[in-house]
């Protein structure tokens, strides 16, 4: 996780009000103490795991021009994530690369109503790591000095003309297939599947999305969006 180090970041529920994040360092004891027997069992397992050593890094594309990845991209398939279950069809994400290297990003879906579901946020290079792999933040910009706020975004197997792509994160929990297209061959579409099943995703679970006429419409052309949305937070 970003910003790892000699800590974690367990989620506990029942040990704080709602459902949260504590940060576990040397002050894992305390913590413990604090807290109900349920989470001291996940204390432990996160402690074993983090024995095990980091998540095995993913082979990533070797070299991307980020201004020809700029522009509309529609999501063809996906893991299952909590950030778009909200999601019925027409998922694209727009990206347009800004003057000071980072890339602004809208992410755009229809709701099983019709509405629009809209996320903003944007990406940034990792020091010191090939184009291929960036991190994407959605939370507000006063929060950006926090490491947790940014996301995994490694671009895994990008088609030499732009026309397709595999986007996952190293723990395996998230995986994109994106097209410049609606649609994707179907031999193309399974090669993708090969390649992160490779790398040690379980794709058994890969939901396929649905496109319609409305998704061609101009509130899901590049550019700022028009008409009712809804703000994916």
């Amino acid at each position: 996780m970003p910003g790892g180090l000699a800590r974690m970041l367990i989620k506990v529920r029942g040990c704080i009000t709602g459902e949260g994040d504590i940060m576990l360092g040397r002050y894992a004891g305390i913590v413990a103490a604090a807290c109900a027997a349920g989470a001291a069992v996940l204390l432990v397992r996160g402690l074993s795991a983090q024995e095990q050593g980091k998540e095995k890094p993913l082979r990533v594309a070797p070299d991307v021009d980020l201004e020809r990845y700029t522009g509309k991209w529609f999501e063809i398939a996906r893991l299952p994530n909590e950030f778009q279950d909200e999601c019925a069809s027409d998922v694209s994400a727009v990206y347009a690369l800004r003057s000071d290297g980072r890339i602004d990003v809208t992410n755009r879906c229809l709701e099983p109503d019709g509405s629009v579901k809209e996320a903003k946020g944007v990406a940034r290079r990792v020091d010191g790591q090939p184009p291929s792999i960036l991190e994407v933040r959605f939370a507000p910009g006063w929060l950006s000095f926090l490491p947790n706020v940014w996301g995994d975004y490694q671009i895994i197997q990008l088609d030499p003309e732009y026309r397709h792509v595999l986007v996952g994160s190293p723990d395996r929990k998230y995986l994109w297939i994106l097209a410049r297209t609606p649609q994707l061959d179907e031999s193309v579409y399974q090669s993708l599947l090969d390649a992160a099943n490779a790398q040690g995703f379980d794709t058994s679970t890969m939901m396929r999305t649905k496109h319609t006429e409305k998704g061609d419409c101009p509130l899901f052309s590049v550019g700022p969006a028009s008409g009712p949305v809804e703000s994916m937070t």
